[in-house]
C-alpha cells in the first residue's frame, strides 16, 4: 500500500502524551546504531532536557500519529561560548525520505538560532539517510569520532 502524501506533516513540541511513541523511535534508533536501550535512563535524559529546555524537543505529527522525532540541547564549551546540538532525528520507516527528516532539521535549527547558538552540531553515520539531509543543510564533516567498547 502507497501512503498517499496529502496529508498535514505537523512539527511541534514534545508533549507528556508523545512519551510511548517517542520511546519506540528511540528503540528504533538504537537498533540502527546497534547500541542497547535503557528506558530508565532515557526516561532520566528527556525528563533532564525537558527541564533544560521544554521547547527543545520537536515531533512530526500526520493525523495525531507521531511519525517522527529530533532533540536539541545547548551545550557550552571551552571558553563558555554556546553550542548548539542535535540529537535524535529519527522517522517511522514509512515516512522516512519524505521530508520529514528536513522540517525536524528545520525546526531544530531555527530553534537553537534562537536560543543564540552561532554554531549547532550533529552526530550523524556516513551512507544514513540523516546524513545526507545534514549536508543539504550545510553540515560540513568536522571530525572523526572515535569509540572503545570496554564491556
Amino acid at each position: 500500500m502507497v501512503r498517499e502524501l496529502s496529508h498535514e506533516i505537523v512539527i511541534r513540541n514534545y508533549e507528556e502524551k508523545d512519551y510511548e511513541a517517542v520511546k519506540k523511535l528511540m528503540l528504533e534508533l538504537c537498533e540502527i546504531a546497534s547500541t542497547k536501550f535503557n528506558e530508565e535512563v532515557f526516561k532520566l535524559g528527556l525528563m533532564a532536557r525537558l527541564k533544560e529546555d521544554p521547547k527543545g524537543l520537536f515531533v512530526a505529527e500526520v493525523g495525531g500519529k507521531v511519525i517522527g522525532t529530533a532533540f536539541t540541547r545547548v551545550i557550552y564549551e571551552r571558553g563558555g561560548e554556546p553550542i548548539g546540538h542535535i540529537s535524535n532525528v529519527i522517522v517511522t520507516k514509512e515516512w522516512r525520505g519524505k521530508g520529514v527528516e528536513e522540517r525536524l532539521i528545520e525546526s531544530a535549527i531555527n530553534h537553537l538560532k534562537s536560543r543564540g547558538v552561532k554554531r549547532i552540531v550533529a552526530n550523524s553515520r556516513r551512507g544514513v539517510l540523516i546524513h545526507d539531509v545534514y549536508l543539504k543543510f550545510g553540515f560540513k564533516e568536522k571530525y572523526i569520532v572515535m569509540e572503545l567498547q570496554v564491556s
